[in-house]
């Protein structure tokens, strides 16, 4: 079973091209994803239960970006220690972010991850 999951991980790290921990290389891509420009996240955003406990935090988190440019997934890599605030990270960005997609050797778009932070800060 572990050998099973251990080759789903990896074929999904070729898909989007990851880094692989092990080499240290990604697959080849002439140009990364970058993110279009324009607010993502804003102060109305602060889930109002943080706001209440005046409560903030680091929210480090990968995206993997598909190749029309839009968020195939989210995951958290460094948490804040606030839930609320890790999860909505998340949420927001599934609905809002949009990518200009990478480019693989062949001129098509591309999967690809990125990766990022937020920081919520209730002042």
């Amino acid at each position: 079973m572990m050998k099973l999951m251990d080759d789903c991980v990896a074929n999904l790290r070729r898909e989007f091209n990851i880094t692989d921990p092990e080499t240290a290389r990604t697959s080849p891509l002439k140009r990364r994803a970058r993110a279009d420009e324009g607010e993502l996240i804003s102060s109305q955003d602060y889930p109002r239960a943080a706001l209440d406990r005046h409560v903030g935090g680091t929210v480090k988190f990968g995206l993997l970006v598909d190749e029309k440019g839009g968020v195939a997934d989210c995951w958290i890599t460094g948490s804040s220690g606030v839930a609320v605030l890790d999860a909505q990270v998340c949420t927001l960005l599934k609905a809002r972010a949009r990518f200009t997609p990478a480019i693989g050797v062949d001129d098509k778009p591309a999967k690809d991850a990125v990766t990022a932070e937020i920081v919520w800060s209730p002042d």
